[in-house]
């Protein structure tokens, strides 16, 4: 919502800073349920995906961002509606972490929102709603302190990133 009123390189390193304080605040009470064997290619995907991402939010025009933010957003959308009903249920491969991971990465990095792949393959992988949340919470986390790393070498946090954000907390 905020993307309607203030520039994506504004928005996404601010709500950065939120989903990293958030994941350092709820982590210590839930570290013991992560599924620690999802991690490591879905990880590592995610982790060159922000790279990826991070840079072409540098780079891109804002009409540019806002409009394939706007297309994600609507497919998603159809994808949810369409499944509402009747979820998929998939057999999909562990093997597919390092892809996903990509995907979702390339999403966190340009548009802070690596959630829906992430949460689309980790649903098929971890059995368990606290596992699953676990999972999701330090692989965000992980993913944030990563995003803000690359944000800084970008150049995409300023004053007033830190200024706004300090002000809505």
């Amino acid at each position: 919502l905020l993307a309607l009123f203030f520039d994506l390189k504004f928005v996404v390193p601010m709500v950065l800073l939120f989903e990293a304080t958030l994941g350092l605040l709820l982590i210590p009470h839930v570290s013991r349920s992560v599924d620690f064997r999802q991690l490591g290619p879905l990880l590592l995907g995610m982790l060159i995906g922000n790279a990826a991402g991070a840079y072409i939010l540098a780079s891109l025009a804002g009409d540019t961002l806002r409009l394939a933010l706007a297309g994600l957003v609507l497919a998603f959308a159809v994808y949810m509606l369409r499944t509402a009903q009747r979820p998929l249920r998939l057999g999909i491969s562990h093997r597919w972490g390092l892809l996903f991971g990509l995907g979702g990465g390339v999403f966190g990095g340009l548009f802070g929102m690596a959630g829906p792949l992430v949460v689309f393959y980790l649903a098929h992988q971890i059995d368990g709603k606290e596992r699953l949340r676990a999972t999701l919470i330090l692989l965000f986390l992980i993913s944030s302190l990563w995003s803000a790393f690359l944000y800084s070498l970008n150049g995409l946090f300023s004053g007033a990133t830190f200024r706004v954000a300090l002000t809505l907390t």
